[in-house]
């Protein structure tokens, strides 16, 4: 015989896991605008390089960047 999850009390519903928590908005420390920013800086020192040396430098920094 079963019970029906209407007849659950709000917490019996969270310890079995059925209710999603009420969550906080995201907070960023690392605004947009700062990340256009370095962003524009880093391309401003690969500027002098094409498109493609540019991708492969690029591709290389998230390889060296993964720990």
């Amino acid at each position: 015989m079963a019970i029906p999850i209407e007849e659950l009390d709000q917490e019996t519903l969270i310890k079995l896991g059925l209710t999603k928590e009420m969550s906080k908005p995201r907070e960023y420390t690392f605004t947009k605008d700062q990340v256009r920013t370095h962003g524009l800086n880093v391309m401003a020192v690969i500027s002098k390089l094409s498109q493609k040396e540019r991708r492969r430098v690029l591709q290389h920094c998230l390889k060296i960047n993964e720990v």
